[in-house]
């Protein structure tokens, strides 16, 4: 993913290294703004506890660094963070009408696949959390568990089903031969 998206700076003949950093700095901004939101969720009676974490991750070095470092790790760093923060909010109410809970398990199927398209370990990131949900069953019924367990399944599927394709198509297997390094 992240190679598709710096092609697209190469398309708009963009100068690569500003079209990298910015890259990075717009997933260290997004991480920024989802763990403000995610501080927000845990300690709400806190007055400026969103912002403080919005800093602290926006202002961490390590993260900082990873912006910077022209690669992949800040943009899956905020598909993580996307991803956890996603399934945090399956625990507030929400409507329980089939179609919805397809839909946000859908959306929680592009977002894994896009973290995994960014980097193969998303995976297990995704699993985990699908694993997580069977337990907790946030949606309240094993139908709904099941229908959007349905949802993240279809859309994780057609998203990284041209990944997968081309790979066994240049090298006779799912993933690319770096993998096995």
């Amino acid at each position: 993913l992240f190679t598709v998206l710096l092609s697209i700076g190469y398309k708009l003949n963009l100068t690569y290294i500003l079209w990298t950093h910015a890259l990075g700095t717009l997933a260290l901004w997004i991480t920024g703004m989802v763990g403000a939101r995610m501080a927000e969720r845990i300690i709400p009676e806190q007055k400026y506890i969103g912002l403080i974490a919005g800093l602290a991750l926006v202002l961490a070095w390590h993260l900082i660094w990873a912006a910077a470092s022209g690669m992949e790790t800040m943009l899956f760093s905020m598909w993580t963070l996307l991803l956890i923060a996603l399934s945090w909010r399956e625990l507030d109410s929400r409507s329980s009408k089939p179609f919805h809970v397809l839909l946000r398990g859908g959306f929680f199927g592009l977002l894994a696949a896009l973290a995994t398209l960014t980097r193969p370990e998303g995976v297990a990131l995704a699993g985990l959390i699908g694993l997580i949900m069977l337990i907790v069953r946030p949606q309240s019924s094993w139908r709904g568990v099941l229908l959007w367990g349905i949802g993240a399944a279809v859309a994780f599927a057609l998203v990284i089903s041209p990944y997968l394709i081309l790979n066994l198509n240049l090298t006779g297997g799912l993933l690319p031969d770096t993998a096995a390094a």
